[in-house]
């Protein structure tokens, strides 16, 4: 795909830029400032073991910055369930004795993993599957402190996608269902191109331009530029 880049799940452009927000389950996320690049030397998606799960300075980075910020971690959340977004569960789960939520029509792609992990390159043993603890619905509100975080259900991507929309902060976590000036891809097992393109145009697109996204891969956008640049979804086809 032309698009992919070092994503075998998105069309995003652009991973220069690492995000403000900690994905503790994916192998990307930025804590100090920097982007994790697990497949620096690796030539395209031959993946090695270490793939498994988080490297060990990764283990560390995450570990020790929940706990020199005295953050309590109280559930551990998905946006889908692909290969690429699931490495930490099982570790931050085990560490923090956390329940772990996603869609209900995900659960095929864990149950797929080691077709998933072949089909990248990954030692199919390689990692072990997570066990989802609660199913996540649309329109379902996850509470925590003083911070409120709305379920939207976006399939397209994957038939279980959630977005996660915090009305409070004007932002949102598209996981891979937008990217700035992209969208997911949509031609691997549950995917639907005009599903996705729906969802985004009824459900993210009808929120304030201001809003925030924050993306599963790729540096963050806002609805409004997206209305007006994202190439598979511009404004004017709506």
């Amino acid at each position: 795909n032309p698009h992919s880049h070092n994503n075998p799940y998105g069309h995003n452009h652009d991973h220069s830029s690492p995000g403000p927000v900690i994905d503790m389950t994916s192998k990307r996320y930025d804590v100090r400032g920097e982007w994790r690049k697990p497949f620096t030397g690796v030539d395209k998606f031959k993946l090695s073991l270490a793939w498994a799960d988080y490297y060990h300075d990764e283990k560390d980075d995450i570990f020790n910055f929940i706990v020199d910020k005295e953050l309590k971690p109280k559930m551990l959340i998905n946006t889908h369930l692909h290969f690429d977004h699931i490495f930490g569960v099982n570790y931050l789960a085990s560490e923090f004795n956390l329940q772990f939520g996603a869609h209900k029509d995900d659960l095929f792609l864990v149950e797929d993993l080691p077709n998933q992990l072949r089909m990248f390159g990954v030692d199919a043993e390689a990692v072990q599957k997570p066990n989802v603890d609660v199913f996540l619905s649309e329109n379902d509100v996850i509470k925590f402190g003083n911070q409120k975080l709305k379920i939207l259900h976006v399939p397209g991507h994957s038939p279980g996608s959630l977005v996660y929309y915090n009305q409070k902060n004007g932002s949102l976590f598209s996981g891979d269902v937008l990217f700035r000036q992209g969208i997911g891809r949509t031609d691997l097992p549950g995917g639907n191109y005009r599903q996705l393109l729906e969802g985004i145009r009824t459900k993210l697109f009808s929120l304030p331009d201001e809003t925030v996204v924050y993306p599963g891969h790729g540096p963050a956008s806002t609805v409004g530029f997206e209305k007006k640049n994202n190439p598979f979804l511009g404004m004017e086809i709506l």
